[in-house]
């Protein structure tokens, strides 16, 4: 214990962190912690979830006709966005206690 503590290599967040591939396939799609787990530290897993639903609500507007097209139009513009807001919380996790 006192090795690994001492290493870093001990977090004591006890979160379960997802970082995506994807966000949508076909006509379905994921959001919020559903498809983008984050750690709690972070504070944005909330803010993520808005903006998830506001993504998908302007990408059904821009395709009104094709949900496919709504949803792919939704993960390009939020995949890469999600995935950078986990590694942030893991890193925080990672240097929480760690000096």
């Amino acid at each position: 214990m006192q090795i690994a503590i001492k290493d870093c290599s001990l977090i004591g967040a006890p979160v379960n962190e997802y970082i995506p591939n994807i966000l949508s396939k076909g006509r379905i799609a994921m959001i919020g912690d559903a498809a983008h787990t984050m750690s709690p530290m972070s504070g944005a897993g909330f803010n993520d979830s808005l903006d998830d639903t506001v993504a998908i609500m302007d990408a059904i507007k821009k395709y009104p006709n094709s949900i496919i097209n709504a949803l792919s139009e939704y993960q390009t513009r939020r995949l890469d966005v999600v995935r950078q807001d986990v590694l942030a919380g893991q890193g925080f996790n990672r240097s929480f206690g760690c000096l």
